[in-house]
């Protein structure tokens, strides 16, 4: 006889997603759009919670990461005895969550990693309550428009956006997850980041670059997107050389709205959920 099943795999078994499905879900995702996740844990309830209180958005992720291949950065390394294809698509951010192992470690890491993107949905989806997106860029760097530019225009453009990611890679690779009360509380209420900075300039997790080494998932991509000019100087609406504070960002602020007024001109459109 066949070894009964828990009651929690049946139910994880029972909830997860068709494999088609996923895949289906996965081809309107193109290289750097974002994805949002919505978990139902502690942590994740209060994201969502005061990302709703501060700006009034009642479809608020409580997670973000973007959606990356080896095309696009031939940098990404797998752990020994896993091969991936050049246009696999893979999911790069900055969690603890241990929904997925690492393709590059085997196991599960605190901070910045590259996971596989279907996995990772179907893992995630397997809990009824959760749910995973994604949200397009509105103008994303990696899309060919021939009504725009030449193709010989497109391929440096390209050439360029991978060396940036080559860079952006080695920059954040082994960065680990900013777990600091006052950064989680700080990017979602203003009066406390003059604390948060003290606190961050104080301590190790703030570098000489500029560069926080501790990232939290909303920061990470914020900090990668101005690394590719996605965000730039007129985010915010205002030509005025300053660029946002990447610490400021709440997962929800990509699509709008912000409380901060730091994404006037929003960079992603609504989020299309798998369920």
């Amino acid at each position: 006889m066949g070894s009964k099943l828990s009651t929690n795999e049946k139910s994880e078994n029972h909830c997860k997603p068709s494999k088609s499905d996923v895949q289906e879900f996965i081809k309107g995702i193109k290289p750097l759009d974002l994805l949002v996740f919505k978990g139902t844990g502690v942590t994740s309830n209060v994201i969502i919670k005061a990302e709703e209180w501060v700006t009034g958005f009642t479809d608020a992720p409580s997670h973000v990461e973007v959606m990356i291949t080896k095309e696009w950065c031939d940098k990404i390394k797998t752990y020994e005895g896993i091969s991936i294809e050049v246009d696999q698509p893979l999911s790069w951010g900055s969690t603890t969550l241990g929904k997925s192992i690492s393709i590059e470690t085997g196991g599960h890491v605190n901070g910045v990693q590259i996971r596989d993107l279907e996995y990772l949905i179907t893992k995630y989806l397997s809990n009824p309550t959760s749910n995973v997106g994604y949200c397009s860029l509105r103008d994303n760097p990696t899309q060919f428009s021939p009504d725009k530019e030449s193709l010989t225009h497109y391929l440096i453009r390209k050439d360029r956006i991978q060396e940036n990611l080559r860079i952006s890679y080695d920059k954040y690779h082994d960065k680990e997850y900013n777990n600091n009360p006052l950064a989680l509380i700080g990017v979602m209420f203003p009066q406390f980041r003059y604390l948060r900075n003290v606190s961050q300039e104080n301590y190790e997790n703030y570098g000489n670059d500029g560069n926080g080494n501790k990232l939290f998932c909303s920061e990470f991509i914020a900090t990668l997107y101005e690394d590719l000019g996605i965000i730039n100087d007129m985010t915010d609406g205002v030509a005025d050389g300053k660029m946002l504070d990447p610490r400021d960002v709440l997962p929800v602020d990509f699509f709008g709205p912000d409380a901060d007024r730091q994404f006037v001109n929003a960079i992603c459109n609504q989020p299309v959920w798998f369920r």
